[in-house]
């Protein structure tokens, strides 16, 4: 059963500043009031709106201070993440040492890289997932055979480190569940984070731009070569290339966060940055034949009248 992920179409786009290496080595974040009480922001699951997808369960990996695309060959240059897939992930990464290296997913074929900033609550305990899943969702524009698997050794960021701010909701959203993935009613995605019940956990939705300049497999500051489709989910024209659109789900061990009161890991000599902050990596080092049938098998299929594989879901 996939997790229903909700969000409001239309502000999905994320205003994201120019100088993601100086947000991850910089960032001095004042100790911002919390609030608790962010505006409720519901809309359609992704059954409705995001067609097809597949899904893939990874395990939590090593929690390190680098981060092999803003800074690679540079350990402990950046804040702390926590990291998933790629079995052995670090500030001296290549595409060859992660497609050789193995992974901690399901899906063997799997071997891409995925991270996030490490979450610390009030009294500055480390707060790990329980459950990482990555889902990649067709393009529901009505042309999925224009579709294209994401291109072998493509970078992506998604979320701002250098935020002032709650980010979009259908960018970072923060929800309550519970573990059995059967949620109260539906779940309802917040720019800021819930206060969760006591029988609930504290749960996160990053959403990746979906939309590739069809040239360049990562730019200066990270962020130029790939953009977020419209409300209709169509490509602008300076990135025309429709990628599947891949959303990073985590969901933390401890039930009953008290909303907001948390940071992201810092640098080894600077403090944590606030939660609003939040943002994710992903690093496309998948086996690429498999990655391409299962875009193919899972997302294109239905728009050839093709009956999908049973792995697919819908």
């Amino acid at each position: 059963m996939a997790v229903l992920l909700v969000y409001v179409r239309g502000t999905a786009a994320a205003t994201l500043t120019p100088d993601a290496n100086a947000a991850h080595a910089n960032h001095h974040p004042d100790a911002a009031k919390q609030n608790n009480e962010s505006p409720l922001l519901t809309g359609p699951t992704h059954k409705t709106n995001d067609g097809p997808f597949f899904q893939v369960h990874c395990s939590l990996g090593q929690r390190l201070r680098d981060d092999p695309i803003v800074f690679p060959n540079q350990p402990g240059a950046s804040h702390e993440h926590q990291f998933s897939g790629a079995k052995v992930i670090n500030a001296f990464s290549s595409y060859e040492t992660l497609t050789r290296g193995g992974t901690s997913c399901n899906n063997l074929n799997d071997t891409a890289g995925y991270w996030a900033p490490a979450l610390y609550d009030s009294r500055g305990v480390l707060r790990s997932p329980f459950r990482i899943k990555a889902y990649y969702y067709a393009n529901n524009s009505g042309t999925k055979t224009t579709l294209r698997a994401f291109p072998r050794n493509l970078r992506i960021i998604a979320g701002d480190p250098r935020a002032t701010g709650p980010q979009p909701v259908g960018v970072i959203d923060w929800f309550c569940r519970n573990r059995t993935n059967q949620d109260k009613g539906l779940p309802l995605a917040r720019t800021s984070p819930p206060q969760c019940d006591s029988d609930e956990f504290l749960s996160l939705s990053i959403r990746f731009p979906d939309c590739w300049d069809g040239v360049n497999l990562d730019s200066s500051d990270h962020r130029r070569h790939m953009a977020y489709s419209s409300e209709r989910m169509l490509c602008p024209s300076t990135h025309p290339v429709k990628l599947p659109k891949l959303r990073l789900s985590v969901v933390y061990e401890d039930k009953a966060f008290t909303g907001g009161n948390f940071t992201l890991g810092g640098t080894s000599q600077q403090r944590g940055l606030p939660w609003y902050a939040m943002h994710a990596d992903f690093w496309n080092t998948w086996q690429q034949s498999p990655l391409e049938k299962l875009v193919n098998d899972c997302l294109k299929s239905s728009a050839n009248g093709t009956t999908r594989p049973s792995g697919c879901q819908s």
